[in-house]
């Protein structure tokens, strides 16, 4: 389950009531580490609650309970931006509507709870046991899977990309068709639950 809020209270008290309903794995979009540290306490209790964590390396907050995560560096992008300001590719006029979507192959992305650990150590025996069955690569372990999917996504081309159809919604309308890659809008603004998830947007 993911979580967006912007205060650590809020974000404490979402994170218990889905652990009270059963949740046992959260990710979330928020600039504290307060989700992560909840999972700890739960770990601590023999409770374990496992999370992701996002934009930072939130790792150290939770060394029991972050399995890996997002992390963002913006040095990359602001490099980026600063440098065609000071050439005039960027204005006063155009920079509002600039719209970076840089990923794993612009270097501006990186998987893991810490710089540098895609995985938390402590999570890789236990995935490197658990065993699945891909189309492609046939039986490989959830570690590996994982890996061949960071190689794949941080190639020029993205060989990999988990946005591409059939995708249906939760009611099985099909929302992106077969064999056809989500657009940037449609992620963008993206309003309605995948297959399988149990749960409704507020309008």
């Amino acid at each position: 389950m993911a979580l967006r809020l912007v205060r650590p209270s809020k974000a404490r008290e979402a994170a218990e009531a889905l652990i009270a309903e059963g949740c046992d794995v959260l990710a979330f979009t928020e600039d504290t580490p307060t989700v992560i540290e909840v999972g700890q306490e739960y770990v601590e209790k023999g409770e374990p609650v496992y999370t992701f964590g996002h934009y930072s390396p939130m790792q150290k907050f939770g060394p029991d309970s972050v399995v890996s995560g997002q992390l963002v560096h913006w040095g990359v992008i602001y490099e980026d931006i600063l440098a065609k300001i000071y050439s005039g590719a960027y204005t006063t006029e155009n920079l509002a509507d600039v719209d970076y979507w840089w990923m794993l192959r612009e270097k501006a992305v990186e998987l893991g709870g810490d710089f540098g650990v895609p995985i938390n150590p402590k999570f890789e025996a236990p995935l490197k046991e658990k065993k699945v069955t891909d189309p492609v690569f046939g039986e490989i372990s959830v570690y590996d899977l994982v890996m061949k999917r960071l190689e794949q996504m941080s190639e020029v081309t993205v060989l990999f990309d988990p946005f591409i159809g059939p995708i249906k919604d939760q009611e099985g309308k099909l929302r992106i068709e077969a064999g056809r890659r989500a657009s940037h809008e449609e992620l963008w603004t993206m309003d309605w639950f995948v297959d399988n998830i149990i749960g409704k947007i507020p309008r």
